[in-house]
């Protein structure tokens, strides 16, 4: 069987995962709410030059952060999948 340490890291890193993913859900949700739209779409738009002044320090940070907080749950779905 597994021992004690074993299982101990195993169920901590679980917890570190769950909550990562909680904090990567609620950016993804607050960018979402702020901007009234996707990622996906948000990006788009970013794109297309349809952003007003994003280059403004506040919108290229939270495109920055909002693209982190969807990198992450890309990744933790992955991890996801091994750690079960």
């Amino acid at each position: 069987g597994e021992s004690r340490l074993d299982i101990a890291f195993n169920l901590a890193l679980k917890r570190l995962i769950f909550y990562q993913k909680l904090e990567a859900d609620r950016l993804n949700e607050f960018y979402k709410d702020r901007y009234k739209t996707s990622f996906n779409d948000f990006e788009k738009k970013w794109t297309a030059g349809q952003i007003k002044d994003k280059y403004s320090y506040q919108i290229e940070t939270d495109y920055a952060e909002w693209e982190t907080s969807i990198t992450d749950l890309k990744k933790i779905k992955e991890i996801e999948k091994w750690l079960i």
